[in-house]
C-alpha cells in the first residue's frame, strides 16, 4: 500500500505545464512536436485488468474489480479517467455461508433506464466463479443504492465475463464458462435475456477454442467477450489463450445485425486474431470499446508490464477502425513510446520533459533512452532526497490532474507484491503532498496520477521516488485540467 504522507500545504502538483500548453489562451502554437499537448501516449493505467469504460451523456464511467470490492470512477475526459476519484460501490456481503467475493471482470451497462453491473463472484465456500449482476436506478450511477443479486437463469457451472449484445433482434447475454463441471476449457455461450436480470436457461455454444493462436496454454481459453455493432455487422471481440501467457490475443466473431445471435451458424470467426502482441505490447487481451463525441472508436484493453509478468498487467488504448460492412479490422499495438492524437473532446496537456528541468539533484542526470519521449530522461532517482524541479506556469486556479511518466532503469522480474513497488512524490514550492503514488516494475514508461488543486502563476514542481529495486527512470511530466 501506499505510504501516507502528511499534508504539507499545498495539493500536489505532480500537474505539468498547466499554463503553458493547457489553456493557451493567447492562441500560441506547441513549441515543437515533443511538446504538443494534443498528441499522448497510449497508456492509460499503470496497473489493472479487465478494463471496462462506457459513455453516457457528457461522462466516461469506469469499473473495476478491487478483490471482494468492485469500484465506480467518472470522468469527463477519457484519457484522464485514472485521474478520477474511484468510488466503492460495492463490498463482499451476504450470510456467513454465502458470502459473494473475489470479484472479477466487472461491466457497466445502462438498460431499461437503470444501470447493471455483470460481474463474476465466488460464494464462501465455493470453488467456482458464476455470475452476478448489480442494479442501480438512479441517473447517476455514482449515487443511489445497488441491488446485489445473482444473475437469475443461468446453470450452476463456472461462469465468468458476462457481457450484454444487442442487436435487431433482441438482447443477449454472453459469458466465459465451463462445458460441464470441470476445467477442461473455456467457451463461449449466448442466451436470451428476458431482462436485465435474468436470462433464458438455454445455453448455446458459440465458441471453442479451435486456432493454434487461441489454444495456448492449458485449459484452452476464449473469455472476455464484449460487443460493437459497426453498420451492417456485429462484432463480439474475445481473449483467447492463457491470460497467463504472452501469447494472450484478442479475436472476434462477427454476425449480420438482423441474425437471431442464439443461431450459432449465424456467428462467423475470424481466422487471424485482430491485436496480438507486438511493437513491444506484450499479451493484449481482454477489451471494451467506446466512442467519442467524433465518432472514433477507442479499444480499451490490458497488457502485460513486462514479458512473462503473466496477471501483472497496465490498461492502455488505442483508435481501431472497421471495413465498409462494419468489420472490426486487425491492427497492431501502439509502442508505449508513440504519441497519438488525444481524444476528441478531452483537453491538451502541458508536457514538461527531462531537458525542461530547472534545478536538480547533483546524483541526476539526462541520459538517453529509446522509450523515454524525445530519447532522453533522467536518471537516478533513488530515495526521496534525488530531487527535480520544473517552472510551471498555471493558467488559471483549478483542479487539475498530473503525470509522472516513469520506470526503471533495470526491470526486477522476479519482484512480488509490494516489494515491486516504488513511490512518487510530487511537491509544490517544496511543500509535500498529501500522499505518494505507487509506481509497479514495468518495461515501458508508466503514469503515476494524482489530482490536485492548484493556484494560478509560475509553480515549481518537484518530483522525487523511493525505488527500493531499482532507480527510477523519468521521461517527463504532464499537466491537464481535471473535470471528474
Amino acid at each position: 500500500m501506499a505510504r501516507r504522507i502528511k499534508q504539507a500545504g499545498a495539493v500536489i502538483a505532480v500537474m505539468l505545464i498547466a499554463a503553458c500548453a493547457l489553456g493557451n489562451d493567447k492562441g500560441e502554437k506547441p513549441r515543437d512536436v515533443l511538446h504538443d499537448g494534443s498528441r499522448i501516449s497510449p497508456q492509460l493505467l499503470a496497473a489493472g485488468a479487465d478494463p471496462w469504460i462506457m459513455k453516457r451523456g457528457n461522462f466516461y464511467y469506469s469499473v473495476e474489480s478491487l478483490g471482494d470490492s468492485v469500484a465506480l470512477r467518472r470522468s469527463a475526459a477519457l484519457s484522464s479517467i485514472a485521474a478520477a476519484e474511484r468510488q466503492i460501490i460495492h463490498l463482499k456481503t451476504g450470510d456467513t455461508a454465502h458470502k459473494v467475493g473475489d470479484f472479477w471482470a466487472p461491466e457497466l451497462h445502462y438498460l431499461d433506464g437503470s444501470w447493471h453491473i455483470y460481474v463474476a463472484g465466488k460464494r464462501s465456500g465455493d470453488d467456482i466463479h458464476r455470475m452476478y449482476v448489480l442494479s442501480n436506478p438512479a441517473d447517476n450511477p455514482s449515487l443511489g443504492h445497488w441491488k446485489f443479486e445473482e444473475l437469475g437463469g443461468m446453470d450452476d457451472k463456472f461462469a465468468i465475463d458476462g457481457t450484454v449484445v444487442e442487436n435487431n433482434t433482441g438482447r443477449y447475454f454472453v459469458w466465459s464458462g465451463w462445458e460441464g463441471y470441470t476445467n477442461v476449457q473455456q467457451n463461449l455461450y449466448i442466451a436470451h435475456m428476458v431482462s436485465p436480470t435474468q436470462v433464458k436457461s438455454e445455453k448455446i455454444l458459440i465458441s471453442r477454442p479451435e486456432f493454434s493462436w487461441e489454444t495456448v496454454g492449458s485449459p484452452k481459453v476464449n473469455e472476455g467477450p464484449t460487443a460493437i455493432t459497426v453498420g451492417k455487422t456485429v462484432n463480439l471481440a474475445y481473449s483467447a489463450s492463457g491470460s497467463w501467457t504472452d501469447s494472450y490475443c484478442i479475436g472476434v466473431l462477427t454476425a449480420p445485425v438482423d441474425a437471431d445471435l442464439a443461431a450459432p451458424g449465424s456467428w462467423a470467426k475470424q481466422s487471424e486474431p485482430v491485436l496480438a502482441s507486438g511493437n513491444g505490447v506484450v499479451a493484449p487481451g481482454h477489451n471494451s470499446f467506446v466512442s467519442t463525441q467524433d465518432g472514433n472508436v477507442y479499444m480499451i484493453y490490458h497488457a502485460a508490464r513486462y514479458s512473462g509478468s503473466g496477471w501483472d498487467r497496465a490498461v492502455r488504448y488505442q483508435k481501431v477502425s472497421f471495413d465498409s460492412a462494419g468489420v472490426l479490422q486487425a491492427a497492431e499495438p501502439v509502442s508505449g513510446a508513440a504519441l497519438a492524437p488525444i481524444p476528441m473532446g478531452d483537453p491538451p496537456r502541458v508536457r514538461m520533459v527531462a531537458s525542461d528541468v530547472v534545478q536538480k539533484s547533483k546524483k541526476l542526470v539526462i541520459t538517453k533512452d529509446s522509450k523515454a519521449l524525445g530519447g532522453q530522461a533522467l536518471a537516478g532517482f533513488e530515495h526521496f532526497d534525488d530531487t527535480a524541479v520544473w517552472n510551471i506556469d498555471i493558467p488559471h486556479h483549478g483542479t487539475y490532474a498530473i503525470f509522472v511518466w516513469a520506470r526503471p532503469t533495470d526491470l526486477v522480474k522476479e519482484a512480488k507484491a509490494s516489494q515491486d513497488l516504488a513511490l512518487i512524490r510530487v511537491t509544490v514550492n517544496g511543500e509535500q503532498t498529501d500522499r505518494d503514488i505507487e509506481l509497479p516494475q514495468s518495461q515501458d514508461y508508466q503514469p503515476a496520477v494524482l489530482t490536485l488543486q492548484l493556484r494560478a502563476g509560475q509553480q515549481r514542481i518537484g518530483v522525487s521516488a523511493d525505488a527500493p529495486l531499482s532507480p527510477l527512470l523519468i521521461s517527463a511530466i504532464e499537466l491537464t485540467p481535471s473535470r471528474s
